[in-house]
This record gives structure tokens, sequence and C-alpha cells, in this order.
């Protein structure tokens, strides 16, 4: 907590901080990840942020990947049966998409959660996995 004349912290929506002096307000939290809060200087007040969807959700509108569930050995298993190493990384992002009940529009873009930047790994197997996920959530 922030003493008079010094200043307190919330998160930020852009996963940095935000600075408030004393006898202000803050208002912080992520949005859409179900944590939020912030803290104010002394005198002031802090508000909480708010979540429209606790941890995750699903996609609006779409399949949502439980209809990933047995796809191993599936008529439309083409990941299985990789070869190469980095192609084999298909059961990896299939694997998150289902364990997050998320979808690859929402959640596969390269920065999101099942993507390949969070997930450090290169673009060979999401086209398998895509491939996978079209024929079993149609």
């Amino acid at each position: 907590m922030a003493q008079a004349g010094q200043s307190g912290s919330g998160n930020s929506a852009f996963g940095g901080t935000s600075s408030v002096p004393a006898g202000g307000s803050a208002s912080g939290g992520t949005a859409g990840s179900g944590n939020g809060g912030a803290s104010a200087g002394a005198g002031g007040s802090a508000k909480g942020g708010s979540s429209a969807a606790g941890n995750g959700g699903g996609s609006a509108g779409g399949a949502t990947s439980g209809c990933l569930i047995g796809w191993q050995m599936s008529n439309c298993d083409t990941c299985s049966t990789q070869t190469q190493p980095d192609h084999q990384a298909c059961s990896v992002v299939l694997k998150c998409y289902e364990d997050n009940s998320c979808t690859p529009t929402t959640c596969g873009q390269p920065d999101q959660k099942c993507g390949q930047n969070t997930l450090g790994m290169g673009t060979a197997p999401f086209p398998i996995a895509l491939d996978v996920y079209n024929c079993r959530c149609p």
C-alpha cells in the first residue's frame, strides 16, 4: 500500500502499472482474465477491475474445442502420423485448444494462449492442427 506522498499501482490492461498520487484514486484490472485490483495512495480509493469471461471462455457463435475430444486415431487425425518433429507438435497445439476450451480463431493467433509465440514453436504444426480441427469441428 502506498504511503502519503507516494504513489500506488494497479494492474493495467496492457501489462504495465499505473501510478496514482496520494489522495487520488486508481482503477485497474485485466479485462477478460478474471483478475482485477488496484491500490490507491493514502486517502484515495481503489477499484478492482472486472472481467467479462472468468478464465478464458469459449468462442461466441462458434464451436469450442469439446469437439476435439478423441481426435487421435479418428478419421480426422492427420497429426499423429507426422514424422518430422516440428510437424508432430500439432498434438501440442490441439491439446492446448482442448485444455483451454478454445479454437484456432479464439486463441490460436501468434500471441494468444495457443499461438506460436506463446507455445514457443514455429509455424509448421499449425496448418496440420487446423486441418484436424476443421475436420472434427465443422
